[in-house]
């Protein structure tokens, strides 16, 4: 699962700097596309999880194809979430322990 996609779907959103260009009141760098699709956030897990919930609330009749998505995630979080992160701020650099991304995706299954 990716944290985020293009417009079409794309998985791969290459972010380029453009040195030539001044920037909004000349910042700089400024960027196309966005490095952050290469990033690894646990709380987009939590976020999806949410969502999902909020759908069955809403009344959505239940699907084994969503339930079979909802439990690999877990799965796949179970192995994952004591890693570090880049967190919901997208930092750049090494990744880190953000408590934010510790609690949201665990908020969900315990009453969050």
């Amino acid at each position: 699962m990716n944290i985020m996609y293009g417009l079409a779907g794309e998985r791969r959103l290459a972010e380029m700097e453009l040195g030539w260009f001044p920037g909004y009141e000349g910042s700089a760098p400024v960027r196309i596309g966005n490095a952050a699709s290469e990033q690894f956030q646990l709380d987009v897990y939590g976020e999806l999880m949410d969502a999902m919930h909020l759908m069955r609330r809403s009344g959505l009749p239940p699907d084994e194809n969503a339930w079979r998505v909802e439990r690999a995630l877990v799965d796949h979080l179970e192995s994952v979430w004591s890693e570090p992160d880049n967190g919901i701020w997208e930092m750049r650099g090494p990744k880190r322990h953000f408590t934010h991304s510790k609690v949201w995706h665990g908020s969900q299954w315990i009453g969050g």
